[in-house]
């Protein structure tokens, strides 16, 4: 096993644990959830560019899913 593949797992497995360590279970709200991203080498087998391009669009993906998810908690909330 290679050094960034033990780094990669521990910082995942560390994100997770905080987000349960850190969760309220009397709280209503959907539980926080952890997105790991690995990325490439610089430049194998895409470009900075291309890295950079696509990680920004996976944000933005991401974001829309939770305000989806969000607006859709607040209206059944609001609906009682």
């Amino acid at each position: 096993m290679d050094a960034g593949h033990y780094l990669c797992d521990f910082i995942y497995y560390c994100s997770l644990a905080e987000v349960k360590r850190s969760s309220k279970p009397y709280e209503k709200r959907r539980n926080t959830q952890v997105l790991f991203l690995h990325c490439p080498p610089v430049g194998q087998p895409l470009s900075t560019k291309e890295v950079t391009d696509a990680i920004k669009k996976i944000i933005i993906w991401v974001c829309s899913e939770q305000q989806i998810d969000d607006e859709r908690d607040d209206a059944v909330v609001a609906a009682g």
